[in-house]
């Protein structure tokens, strides 16, 4: 195919020297923007122009589009769960001691003792803070 240059682009299909039947698969095989440079061909014409703004994009183009659009179908969103926090407490060794002790009885490691304790006196410090609230109301 005879290809011509353009001053500071791609080299393009030179049209006036391409059969005229030929005109619409080559330039429908090229980018939109390199289709002006081609048409502009010595010897195409102001057919070739009309041509060139006429057709649909190319292959190419179309492919380049999707990708950069990406997927079609709707992503779920993403709800990120918040962590767990961790708290850590030092006993001193009697404490440790008793903490094992109450957890062989209950058949439960003691992590998972010091766990129900902490989670079970905050609930009632709030329990008791809202109870004593609520009579100096009365």
């Amino acid at each position: 195919m005879p290809m011509r240059g353009v001053p500071l682009k791609r080299p393009v299909p030179d049209l006036g020297r391409i059969d005229r039947s030929r005109w619409r698969e080559i330039l429908g095989s090229i980018p939109r923007s390199e289709r002006v440079d081609a048409a502009a061909s010595p010897g195409a014409g102001l057919e070739a122009l009309e041509l060139a703004l006429s057709l649909p994009p190319a292959p190419s183009e179309l492919a380049r589009q999707a990708v950069a659009q990406g997927p079609s179908l709707s992503m779920p969103e993403v709800r990120r769960v918040p962590a767990p926090r961790q708290v850590n407490v030092r006993l001193q060794p009697s404490e440790f001691e008793d903490l094992q002790v109450t957890a062989r009885l209950l058949g439960l490691t003691p992590t998972q003792v010091a766990r129900m304790c902490i989670t079970t006196g905050v609930r009632r410090a709030i329990a008791d803070h809202d109870a004593a609230l609520e009579r100096l109301r009365r």
